[in-house]
């Protein structure tokens, strides 16, 4: 309930209880303008946004008021009573600013209460309408301040239940990751280091991979008071790495075991990404690996040749190439090409 007082209740308060002061003097008209100097300055008063220049302008009105009264002519009796008058009126003013300055905090504290629940309404649908879990704990994570429902999609469980118990999330992550995102929640959180990736596993027993991040959040002497954090389902990124992992893995082996020389470089520059051990004695190199392929053909434009005949083909077949050895040795070798993908990057495979 709004208990401040309206801007035109106050203007006829200041009019009517500054002319009132002096209600003995209105009969004579120069002690009657005099009187009514106070409330226009005042009035005046009330148009300034500056609270320094406003306290400065009450001053001078209530001084300037007292100049005018004694500027008149006065018996004894009423210039005995004048301080009384300048303290009465000055009171009078500090009543009004006093007022008007409760109104303006009210109505700033209103808007900014206005603010605070609209901004804190549209994080409540950005963070309900989002499949990542957007988390809020306080520092020591004895109390889950909040939790959005994409909690219940990815951990299995419901929010009301963790809402209940705040570490239950801690409860479902896999044992063997366990202690080691305790430690790192209960050491990285507050410095805002913590970025983990771990398992968790749902009650019907399937497992799930969870990346989760959390930075602290300062009140206004700077000290940590919330956690917040958020957990992605990097479940389908995980797989997809693990059958990469397995497929380059069963590549290697096939590599290895192949009589055939074999190598895999970047297409962009030619950096050798991968080389068998056929290709490595082919060549009379011990490493291959982080060399550039140029390095072993004679002529570098016998290597832009082949490139163009592969951007115009897609593939080479059984092309012969003179190159040279580690020691210089220079040899025939007839060579295919075929472009693939290696750890995400375009390459080619040469054998």
């Amino acid at each position: 309930m709004n208990i401040a007082p309206s801007r035109g209740l106050l203007l006829t308060a200041i009019v009517l209880l500054s002319a009132g002061v002096f209600a003995a003097d209105l009969i004579n008209p120069d002690r009657m303008v005099a009187s009514m100097l106070y409330p226009v300055l005042v009035v005046l008063t009330l148009r300034l946004r500056s609270q320094v220049t406003t306290i400065l302008v009450g001053i001078a009105a209530t001084g300037l008021t007292v100049l005018a009264q004694l500027w008149v002519p006065h018996g004894e009796e009423w210039s005995a009573q004048l301080p009384h008058r300048a303290l009465v009126l000055f009171a009078l003013w500090l009543t009004v600013h006093l007022c008007l300055l409760y109104q303006r905090t009210e109505h700033v504290l209103r808007s900014k209460e206005h603010v605070l629940a609209e901004s804190g309404e549209r994080f409540r649908q950005l963070a309900e309408h989002i499949t990542e879990v957007f988390w809020l704990t306080d520092p020591e994570m004895t109390r889950m301040l909040y939790i959005s429902p994409g909690y219940e999609a990815i951990w299995g469980r419901s929010c009301e239940g963790l809402y209940a118990s705040p570490r239950s999330w801690l409860e479902a992550i896999h044992d063997e990751d366990r202690d080691r995102i305790l430690k790192a929640a209960l050491t990285k959180q507050v410095s805002g280091t913590y970025d983990e990736e771990y398992r968790i596993v749902r009650p019907e027993g399937t497992i799930r991979w969870v990346w989760d991040r959390a930075f602290p959040v300062l009140d206004d002497s700077g000290q940590v008071y919330r956690i917040a954090g958020i957990a992605q389902d990097i479940t389908e990124r995980k797989l997809a790495e693990e059958a990469l992992r397995e497929s380059e893995e069963r590549f290697r082996s096939i590599a290895e075991a192949s009589p055939v020389p074999l190598g895999i470089s970047r297409a962009t520059d030619g950096l050798i990404l991968y080389a068998n051990e056929e290709l490595g004695r082919l060549l009379g190199a011990r490493s291959l690996l982080g060399r550039r392929s140029l390095e072993f053909y004679i002529d570098p434009g016998d290597q832009e040749t082949l490139l163009l005949e592969l951007a115009r083909d897609g593939f080479l077949r059984n092309r012969e190439l003179r190159v040279k050895k580690e020691d210089g040795t220079l040899i025939w070798v007839m060579i295919s090409v075929q472009p693939m993908t290696f750890r995400g990057e375009d390459a080619l495979l040469c054998l």
